[in-house]
């Protein structure tokens, strides 16, 4: 059972196994010599019975450890799916073209860590490795890595190397942190997405009501994040992906609309986050594009808000329908404060560049 269920042998496995076998052959031959008779009696019967049952008993146990080992699937029942990977992370670690690995220089192996590891691995076996290093061991790997300190965790992808995270006692390894590392990597150019600004708009930077937090989100997704002042460089880069129009506080120029127009005529792409109390000048352009944006508000007279402080005008939604598009949304809470009214309209041209 030893040698099914881990596969090798060993000193100790293979000693038991002859000892077991000696002291089995040795009572069978003192049976034989003492008991003429011993053959015929039911008492004989009986135990040859058991130790059949016995036998079988413990070949069907050692064959389901072998099933379960080699072929054994989990099922995570926490009610918030705790131990089951995001399906971004499913996505991107199934659409692995290469082998990918992922070397965590720590000493001692952390349960929790490698049990998020192995997620990983059993959606793509085959592309996705992992291997821990003792980093003081293993001098060599750590060099070539360039290991600092220990806890350092990188992915290894083709020819590139890229680091993930520094773990520690109080932070273990993160499924986003990694997830991210992963898409990051594979990127053939890095996609620069530019933010607007000079209406006043929200700062890029740390500080109160600014777009730190969204700009170190697609930071960590491997976005290369710039602002953007068209009254200063008078053209949209070309290295440009995306432009961010987040919350002007002032109308656009005349000049302005017509160069984010052109972008989106070309195939960039333009996310628009605007205020519905603000005149943007970004009619034309939106009516250009077959949209129409409706002032109104929409209200939740419910008053569910309430009780976590929010006002009617924070819609909150907790249930989102059956469709693909809000399949994995599962019970969450999202909150949508100040939304307009999406009014009836027959769409002239639109297209998936502008959100």
């Amino acid at each position: 059972m030893a040698r099914l269920t881990a596969g090798q042998w060993t000193p100790l496995y293979l000693g038991l196994a002859i000892a077991g076998g000696v002291i089995f052959l040795g009572w069978l031959g003192y049976l034989l010599l003492t008991s003429g008779g011993f053959w015929g009696k039911r008492s004989t019967q009986a135990g040859t019975n058991a130790i059949a049952a016995t036998v079988s008993l413990g070949l069907i146990l050692a064959i389901v450890n072998l099933l379960i080992l080699r072929f054994g699937e989990s099922v995570d029942l926490t009610e918030g799916q705790l131990f089951t990977l995001a399906p971004q992370s499913q996505e991107i670690v199934k659409n692995l073209s290469q082998p990918l690995k992922v070397w965590v220089f720590e000493q001692v192996p952390n349960p929790q860590d490698r049990k998020l590891l192995q997620n990983y691995q059993r959606h793509n076996p085959e592309n996705f490795q992992f291997q821990y290093v003792d980093p003081r061991a293993e001098v060599g790997l750590s060099e070539a890595f360039q290991v600092q300190t220990e806890g350092e965790v990188f992915v290894e992808y083709g020819d590139e190397q890229q680091p993930v995270q520094t773990l520690s006692e109080a932070q273990r390894l993160s499924e986003t942190q990694l997830t991210n590392a992963i898409q990051k990597i594979q990127q053939d150019r890095t996609a620069v997405v530019y933010f607007l600004q000079g209406h006043g708009e929200p700062p890029l930077s740390e500080g109160e009501a600014s777009l730190s937090e969204a700009v170190a989100g697609l930071e960590n997704r491997g976005y290369q994040v710039q602002p953007l002042n068209l009254a200063q460089s008078g053209s949209i880069p070309e290295d440009a992906t995306a432009i961010v129009i987040a919350g002007p506080q002032r109308p656009l120029l005349d000049g302005e609309v017509t160069a984010l127009n052109g972008f989106l005529a070309d195939g960039g792409s333009l996310l628009l986050l605007l205020d519905p109390t603000i005149d943007s000048a970004l009619t034309p352009l939106l009516k250009d594009w077959g949209i129409t944006l409706d002032n109104r508000l929409i209200i939740d007279a419910s008053g569910i808000g309430n009780q976590i402080g929010f006002g009617p005008a924070f819609p909150l939604v907790t249930s989102y329908g059956d469709h693909p598009i809000t399949q994995d949304f599962s019970n969450g809470i999202s909150v949508f404060p100040f939304s307009r009214r999406s009014p009836p309209r027959k769409w002239k041209a639109w297209k998936r560049s502008v959100s």
